[in-house]
């Protein structure tokens, strides 16, 4: 995997996709419907909490 940041060509944001949040310089950090990492991740919470 490639990291544009690392060239110089992109700003990295230290944020998961949320399409409801307008935290990445005033627009949304996700597509509804596609790109919600968030979601993602508090689906399956309680199980990586239990993992460890």
């Amino acid at each position: 995997m490639a990291y544009p940041q690392a060239f110089g060509s992109a700003t990295q944001l230290d944020y998961f996709s949320d399409p409801y949040w307008s935290g990445c310089n005033g627009q949304a950090c996700g597509v509804e419907n596609e790109s919600n990492a968030y979601r993602a991740v508090n689906a399956v919470i309680n199980q990586i909490a239990n993992y460890f």
